[in-house]
């Protein structure tokens, strides 16, 4: 029963922030309208806006208002990482909210901005960040 409400938490969560970020910033709404229109102009088909604005939108809303606060991992085996010793069994902690809103990382880091996550196809690269280069595959999206 618990996977029931939490899957239903993180779904309308998720929602509620991307309709929230595109009503508080309305280019982005215009032109994700834009974009539904003329690809939708004649039939549905679901699938046809991967790597799209809408996806780079929420992608951004889930950056600013990431499901998990921070995420939690146990290490499997004494591990150095420059110069920092991790024992075995020990929890560490990802802050996610505060890593997707540094500005060490991130140009103006509170704005909405989904052409931020807008993919390069040439190169296949985030116009301002690899995410897959420095993230595990198991990790949620930002």
């Amino acid at each position: 029963m618990i996977f029931i409400f939490a899957g239903y938490e993180t779904t309308s969560s998720t929602l509620s922030f991307f309709f929230y970020n595109l009503a508080t910033n309305p280019e982005a709404m215009k032109k994700l309208q834009e974009e539904i229109d003329q690809t939708f102009a004649d039939k549905v088909e679901l699938g046809e806006l991967s790597e799209s604005y809408l996806d780079a939108a929420l992608h951004e809303s889930l950056r600013l208002f990431p499901v998990a606060g921070r995420l939690e991992r146990v290490c499997k085996k004494t591990v150095d990482i420059n110069g920092l010793l991790i024992p075995k069994d020990m929890v560490v902690m990802i802050p996610t909210y505060a890593l997707h809103r540094d500005p060490d990382y991130w140009s103006d880091p509170e704005s909405f901005k989904p052409e931020r996550s807008v993919i390069n196809h040439k190169t296949q690269h985030c116009r301002e960040l690899e995410p897959e280069k420095h993230r595990p595959e198991f990790t949620l999206k930002p």
